[in-house]
């Protein structure tokens, strides 16, 4: 393993610098990075901005908002908690959050903290979330990483998240907790960082230190993509076809034009997970006459098979045909 410490503060930074492990296949060997972040919302992949936050406060605040590389929901982060990420080549082209997951159980455990994992993508304590994990593939290397709610200013969830009946937002529901108020040492959030760091690489871990180069290139990608408002913000585009629904792997919400029987354009949103080509489908699907037959062989393209996370191309055909919504009672959070 290596590890990589004294990370700035920036979430903007520390996505760049995981994009930049994972395109320039620097390491064979897993890469584990800690770092935390300035009061912070982060979006997901596959959201829609301007449904998920409340541009006019945060525009009155220093908030710095940063779109992820990865799926999931909208979170709320700061200095009161902290980001883990891993980066690791790929063993098969399977999302699967376990092995990531349950170094940072032992790691809280040896800390005297107890703690659930929910199965999709979460860490509980007493049934409240401490813990949003996420996870894609790039360029053959896996990108998982999560966040650690520890002594995390909780009221701003909802102070900045748009949608009031947000997952997080303890307003809509008090199942978000803070670590803090179950550790049984009264640490400050820094120590609390520096003992999960000492858990993690205690089996062994070489210490790397970024050079110049790395950091040229991660800011370069860092200004190119997590700061530029291309990609964090999303303009609202009209749609003449939209389906919407619930999944075990998440929300998944597919808008297209169709004209004359033919779709013109597609796109997926919602807080699923998926590897990094999702664009494949919504490429793929673009051209096609609307019939559930042909898209169907369309799907078939082993290449196309997969990629998002517990949400077959069976059920997207399922939704894309129903006469109406599927699913949307289940609670996958």
């Amino acid at each position: 393993m290596k590890y990589i410490p004294n990370l700035p503060a920036s979430a903007a930074f520390n996505f760049a610098l995981e994009e930049y492990l994972c395109r320039s296949k620097k390491f064979n060997d897993t890469v584990f990075l800690l770092w935390k972040t300035t009061p912070t919302i982060m979006i997901s992949r596959f959201q829609k901005s301007y449904e998920e936050i409340d541009y006019e406060q945060i525009k009155e605040s220093n908030m710095e908002v940063v779109r992820r590389n990865t799926g999931g929901g909208t979170l709320y982060t700061d200095e009161g908690g902290c980001q883990f990420s891993f980066i690791s080549k790929k063993v098969d082209d399977k999302i699967d959050f376990t092995p990531f997951i349950n170094p940072i159980i032992k790691a809280l455990h040896n800390l005297g903290v107890e703690v659930d994992f929910n199965s999709r993508n979460d860490l509980k304590i007493d049934g409240k979330k401490i813990s949003g994990n996420a996870q894609t593939i790039i360029e053959g290397y896996i990108l998982h990483h999560g966040s650690l709610l520890y002594n995390t200013d909780l009221s701003n969830l909802d102070n900045y998240l748009k949608n009031a009946k947000h997952k997080a937002s303890p307003k809509a529901n008090k199942k978000v907790g803070n670590i803090a108020d179950y550790i049984p040492d009264n640490i400050s959030a820094d120590k609390f960082m520096e003992e999960i760091a000492s858990e993690i690489i205690a089996s062994g871990a070489e210490v790397y230190e970024l050079t110049d180069e790395d950091i040229k290139a991660i800011k370069q990608i860092e200004d190119e993509k997590f700061k530029n408002d291309s990609w964090t913000f999303d303009d609202e585009k009209n749609y003449n076809f939209y389906k919407t629904s619930k999944f075990k792997g998440g929300k998944l919400e597919i808008s297209m034009n169709i004209v004359d029987g033919i779709i013109e354009d597609c796109k997926f949103n919602g807080d699923f997970f998926a590897k990094d080509n999702v664009v494949d489908i919504e490429q793929a699907l673009i051209g096609q006459k609307f019939d559930n037959q042909i898209l169907k062989n369309v799907l078939s393209d082993d290449n196309l098979s997969d990629i998002l996370y517990q949400i077959s191309n069976d059920e997207i055909l399922e939704l894309l045909f129903s006469n109406e919504e599927l699913n949307n009672d289940i609670e996958y959070y």
